[in-house]
């Protein structure tokens, strides 16, 4: 399990995006390595600020498969 960042504040639609640098650490070495041919889940804990942001939530997990 890798942990980038903390709870992240969404904008008030729910949307969010992220860029990944897949050549820095701690997505670039090791057993977290993004590599071709690779099965990766990625899951966002979001705050809600439009709806007050004192909670705070995880979205569903998403499975993605890294093509060669």
């Amino acid at each position: 399990t890798t942990r980038i960042g903390g709870a992240t504040p969404v904008g008030a639609a729910g949307a969010y995006s992220r860029r990944i640098d897949y050549t820095q650490a701690p997505l670039n070495a090791g057993p977290n390595a993004i590599a071709p041919g690779v099965t990766r889940y990625f899951q966002l804990w979001y705050r809600n600020v439009a709806g007050g942001g004192a909670g705070s939530n995880l979205s569903n997990g998403l499975q993605v498969v890294f093509a060669p």
